[in-house]
């Protein structure tokens, strides 16, 4: 528990410092990418939505019985018919504004991770060459290989995020039920959960760079990032409580987090294991020695 702490603070800390270290380094060009992408997903989000929003429309429509609204003649029956479909019309459709936006705001800091995972990637690796004066050759087959990982792991964050939220939801409202006089006590401790799941899952995918520059295979970096939780943990936390702030956060926390997470995760592993090493960053054992053999 206490190497978890420490560990924590130590995310948290390399990730206020990348801010300094970026433009202490002439890397703030890398603050233009995410912003690029993150406004043309927001563009082709708002189209989606209300394109989305108007053919679900139609469709709630036909099923509330809602015809073409028109003005009301003189009895008073047509009127209230007129002022009930209004009504029903503005209440859909804040309904479905509010259900896009939010799969919108939920998803798109995968979308963004899924995209930025080359740019990120040249990031992680431009810092660590400042750290230890190391070059990594490019290599065009590796690089595409390194972007395939990049999606792979960013889509299988999110299905475990999504599954372990929903079922810290799901689990919330039968202790609620089962047990009324701790509901009180459910609903805050449901969102500390979701926020340090959201967290690791982020800092996982940022660590998760260092770990490709290595080599290592998924599963050994998914063992990796587990033994040292609290880095993950400690360098998520700034990216999901930047992108709860309502509005902003959907759209200026990737642009901020994105870079800052990536190069704070470099400096927490090369702070905690010297990336000098590349043993110890890979779990590798020293080579076998194997005993010469005995002449008879």
């Amino acid at each position: 528990m206490r190497q978890l702490r420490t560990d924590f603070r130590l995310g948290i800390r390399n990730t206020f410092r990348a801010f300094n270290f970026v433009f202490e380094h002439r890397l703030g060009h890398f603050f233009l990418y995410p912003v690029l992408i993150t406004v043309i997903i927001g563009w082709l989000g708002v189209k989606g939505v209300n394109k989305g929003v108007d053919l679900l429309k139609i469709w709630v429509y036909d099923l509330m019985g809602i015809t073409e609204i028109t003005k009301p003649d003189d009895g008073w029956w047509d009127t209230v018919v007129y002022w009930f479909q209004n009504f029903a019309e503005v209440i859909v459709s804040v309904l479905l504004y509010v259900a896009f936006y939010y799969i919108i705001h939920k998803t798109i800091k995968y979308l963004v991770l899924i995209l930025m995972s080359p740019v990120m990637a040249l990031l992680s690796e431009r810092t660590e060459e400042i750290l230890t004066g190391r070059t990594f050759p490019f290599e065009w087959g590796q690089f595409v290989k390194d972007i395939v990982r990049g999606v792979r792991i960013a889509i299988r964050n999110f299905f475990m995020e999504t599954s372990m939220v929903l079922g810290i939801v799901i689990l919330g409202m039968l202790i609620s039920w089962l047990v009324p006089f701790v509901a009180f006590l459910v609903a805050p401790a449901s969102l500390i959960a979701t926020a340090l799941i959201g967290a690791y899952y982020w800092g996982f995918a940022t660590m998760d760079y260092t770990n490709e520059r290595r080599r290592l295979s998924v599963s050994e970096s998914v063992q990796f990032i587990r033994d040292n939780k609290g880095i993950a943990v400690g360098n998520g936390l700034l990216f999901y409580l930047m992108i709860s702030v309502p509005v902003l956060g959907t759209y200026i926390g990737p642009v901020f987090a994105t870079v800052m997470c990536t190069v704070g995760a470099t400096l927490a592993i090369h702070e905690k294991v010297d990336l000098h090493n590349e043993d110890i960053i890979l779990h590798k054992s020293p080579p076998e020695v194997k005993e010469p053999k005995q002449l008879d």
